[in-house]
């Protein structure tokens, strides 16, 4: 891989906070890709329901209510307006307050991408339009 090419590979996965490239850290990451990989047992793979859903907590696992024909239209309101309001109550906890990851890696991939394409059209010396790189 061309040098070039491998700066670019750590400005956009290792450096994504202010395009700082640290040789220390990736020298500690490369070491880490070379250890072997340890299998795990199939039982460590599973977490149980109740470690994720404690009940009682904000976050439980939502029940679904008993619901009966006799029931009037005001009932079933009442009761839809209790779990819009336990709804209510998680939504501040569940509240991102960044970015999902991915999008700022996105952000950074999609002008890269155009450099790649770029740097390979003129290594190929070919001629290329507006349309070639806006593909």
């Amino acid at each position: 891989m061309p040098d070039e090419f491998y700066l670019l590979y750590i400005i956009l996965f290792n450096c994504c906070d202010n395009f700082y490239v640290n040789h220390d850290e990736i020298d500690r990451q490369k070491k880490l890709t070379q250890l072997p990989i340890k299998k795990l047992p199939e039982e460590s793979l599973e977490i149980p329901i109740e470690q994720i859903y404690r009940p009682g907590s904000a976050l439980d696992m939502p029940i679904r209510p008993a619901w009966t024909y006799s029931r009037t239209k005001e009932q079933l309101e009442q009761q839809e307006q209790t779990y819009f309001n336990i709804l209510a109550g998680i939504h501040p906890i569940a509240q991102v307050q960044e970015p999902y990851t991915a999008v700022g890696y996105l952000v950074q991939w999609l002008p890269m991408t155009k450099i790649l394409k770029l740097g390979q059209l003129e290594h190929e010396k070919q001629n290329y339009s507006a349309m070639d790189i806006c593909e």
